[in-house]
This record gives C-alpha cells, sequence and structure tokens, in this order.
C-alpha cells in the first residue's frame, strides 16, 4: 500500500478516489451475498422440501456467517465515509425501551449458543422517545456481537445503564463486562489501530467491527473505551448521545 504525497488527499495513507473504488466493488459483493442469503432463507422455509434437523443447523451456520460479511461490508463503507467526513448525520425516531428490549433478546441468543450468561442492569429509567441517529443501534448490536464472541464458554456479560444529563441531549452511558482473556491497556488500544492491531497477538475486536464502533460513536457525538477488567476479563465503557424529540 503506497503512502501519498503530503499535498494527496487521503485516509491512513489510502487515497479517497482508492477508497471509492474499494466501495464500489463491495456493492457489487454484498449483492451477491444478499442472493446467497435469500436462497438460504429459502432452502429453510422449505421450498424444496423438508429441512432436517442437522441440515437446518447447518443452512443456519451458513446464513449467519454471510450476514456478518455484508455486515463487515457496510462497516467498511461507512467507516470510510466518517473518515473523509461525507457520512450524512440523520436522525430517526428511537425509543430507547423498546431498543435495548430487542438488544437484550438478540445478546441472550447469541450467548446462548455458547453457553455464556448475560444481565442488563438499568440504574435509571430509560428516557421516553427519542429522534437519534441510525448509528446507536447500530453500534450496540456490532459491539455485543463481538464481547459476546470473545467470552469465554461459560462466561459472563454483564451490562450496567444509566442516564447521564438532563439536557436536550443526555447520555446513554454503557458499562460492558465480559470475562475471558484479560489483556492490559496498551494491547487494548491496539484494537482501535488498524495497522498496529495487525501485529498484535489479540482476538477481541481485530479488524473492522470495533473500528466501526468508536469512530461511529465519535461522529454522532459519543465515545467507546476498552479496559481491563481486573482478574475477570475486558471492559468497554461506551456513551451515546440521545436527542430530544425534534432536535
Amino acid at each position: 500500500m503506497r503512502r501519498p504525497a503530503p499535498d494527496d488527499p487521503s485516509i491512513d495513507g489510502v487515497t479517497t478516489p482508492e477508497y471509492r473504488l474499494i466501495n464500489h466493488f463491495f456493492h457489487d459483493f454484498k449483492g451477491g451475498l444478499s442472493t446467497v442469503i435469500m436462497c438460504l432463507d429459502a432452502l429453510r422455509d422449505g421450498i424444496e422440501g423438508a429441512v432436517t434437523p442437522g441440515q437446518d443447523k447447518w443452512l443456519e451456520k451458513a446464513e449467519r456467517n454471510c450476514q456478518h460479511l455484508v455486515s463487515l461490508i457496510d462497516d467498511f463503507r461507512d467507516l470510510t465515509r466518517m473518515e473523509d467526513s461525507s457520512h450524512q448525520l440523520e436522525s430517526e425516531p428511537l425509543d430507547p425501551g423498546a431498543m435495548f428490549e430487542r438488544l437484550s433478546t438478540r445478546v441472550a441468543d447469541d450467548a446462548s449458543r455458547r453457553r455464556i450468561r448475560t444481565a442488563f442492569d438499568f440504574v435509571d429509567d430509560l428516557p421516553g422517545p427519542r429522534a437519534g441517529s441510525p448509528l446507536v443501534g447500530r453500534i450496540l448490536e456490532r459491539l455485543y456481537g463481538v464481547l459476546v464472541d470473545c467470552t469465554r464458554t461459560g462466561g459472563l456479560v454483564q451490562t450496567t445503564v444509566r442516564i447521564e444529563g438532563t439536557g436536550p441531549v443526555p447520555e446513554l452511558v454503557l458499562v460492558i463486562e465480559s470475562e475471558g482473556v484479560e489483556s492490559d491497556a496498551e494491547l487494548l488500544d491496539t484494537v482501535f489501530d488498524k495497522f498496529r492491531q495487525t501485529g498484535a497477538g489479540l482476538q477481541l475486536g481485530r479488524g473492522y467491527t470495533m473500528l466501526f464502533c468508536r469512530a461511529a460513536a465519535r461522529y454522532i457525538g459519543g465515545d467507546l473505551q476498552l479496559a481491563p477488567w481486573p482478574g475477570r476479563g475486558t471492559r468497554a465503557d461506551l456513551r451515546l448521545p440521545l436527542a430530544t424529540t425534534g432536535t
């Protein structure tokens, strides 16, 4: 990968036209994967005859992996847009209560495959309807996907949720603790560096998912940090703004 001249507009050494070319090809890749997912769905629904429990298991795994690839493509494309400030900040109706109900169910379903325990502790009542970025739910979904995958079998993922601030844009604050291998703060920080992470022996969050989560959180005025959970594993501190309706 070449390094650009000082006056060559670039992101981490890749020129903006090169990023646009990658995004262009990823658009085609995503279309193909979406078709594969549609075919897998049709097979699981019995369009070609009844599916046995064993076949259903493998079809589910194949679909899950395809969905993961689609998510990676979406995250890469949006991450590059955020890095060159071309991603549009949009707002949509947001119901924090319903969002966490869906999230806790999804997290529990994902965790059950590896006999992982999950817990949510809501310190404060969740606010009423908000007008928030569609990135909020996506950040939460992606972050928990990584943390659940990296939690040791039979371990615990526990979350404390609170609200900070009483003004027009209070913050949703999550402390997520995951039992697993404990890494020091310096090693955890490599997760958020595209180039340093390739040479680190850390499994947690390598690739684009955690990069996307932090970039997206900061793009909407929040933040994401990782720290050791002493003697237990890893702690993620996430802050996301929740705008009042109409802002």
